[in-house]
């Protein structure tokens, strides 16, 4: 009989057990209570449950993460801007639907995400909800394309992905700008950081308007020529600083000391 050789099991390595973490330093504990003290002033964002419908396939369904379905469903109002429960559904369904992904329904948490963008930008009406809505949509596309062009091997790819992305982020740009006009009432504020006054002049910081005619036309004596001194707004010299003016009288320039006519003496001449 053969002889069988003695097989031995491999030594499996030992799992090495992990370090333990270090206690913060003191400016660490320190920003942690900061960071304590101000999560107890901020707002808490409302949540959602996603459940699976029964006998309806795929199809999830909306529900509280609490008892309380009628606060929830007053908060979920708020958070839209409105005091219409089908609206808020609405927009947060086709907000879903637009960040499913190809085969699948949108996660628990990317639903609570997006909810915790509409709430805390606080839309006042159902427009400003829409525009959130469409901030939000817009905002994970263009992540998703800047990392999808990270990951191609093909410059045509590579560009494709890269220059969809700088669109989106673009309109984002734009839709920020759009609800700021929104919520100021399309009003435009200008605001004067520097104002240099020289001396000799006058500045008018604040709403300056003409009164009389409309379009800035005043209805002064001097036919709201601003050069004219009446005028109110007219820039009216210093006591005491120079002014140009007509240059002083000079004396004349003297005459020679001989009086009379004389004759000029002749040119002088080499003698041949």
């Amino acid at each position: 009989m053969a002889k069988t050789a003695n097989r031995r099991k491999p030594m499996l390595p030992e799992r090495a057990q992990p370090e333990p973490c270090p206690e913060p330093s003191d400016r660490e504990k320190s920003a942690i209570q900061d960071s304590k003290e101000r999560l107890k002033n901020r707002r808490p964002r409302v949540s959602l449950k996603l459940a699976q419908k029964e006998g309806a396939g795929s199809t999830l369904e909306i529900r509280p993460r609490h008892s309380d379905g009628e606060g929830w469903g007053a908060r979920i109002r708020d958070a839209f801007g409105t005091a219409s429960l089908d609206f808020a559904e609405s927009e947060l369904g086709k907000i879903a639907n637009a960040l499913a992904p190809r085969n699948g329904s949108i996660s628990q948490e990317t639903a609570n995400a997006l909810l915790a963008v509409i709430d805390g930008a606080r839309p006042r009406d159902e427009v400003e909800a829409m525009l959130v809505g469409q901030m939000a949509v817009t905002h994970a596309f263009a992540l998703h394309l800047m990392g999808r062009a990270k990951r191609v091997e093909e410059i045509q790819q590579f560009d494709s992905a890269g220059n969809m992305a700088v669109k989106l982020l673009r309109t984002f740009t734009g839709q920020i700008e759009a609800l700021a006009k929104l919520r100021r009432g399309g009003e435009q504020t200008v605001r004067v950081e520097h104002v240099h006054v020289y001396r000799g002049g006058q500045a008018v910081v604040g709403n300056v308007t003409a009164a009389g005619q409309p379009g800035g036309g005043g209805g002064e004596g001097n036919g709201g020529q601003p050069q004219a001194t009446e005028h109110p707004r007219a820039i009216a010299f210093a006591p005491g600083s120079p002014v140009w003016s007509t240059d002083a009288e000079r004396k004349s320039v003297p005459v020679s000391g001989r009086e009379g006519k004389a004759s000029l003496p002749d040119a002088r001449r080499r003698k041949g």
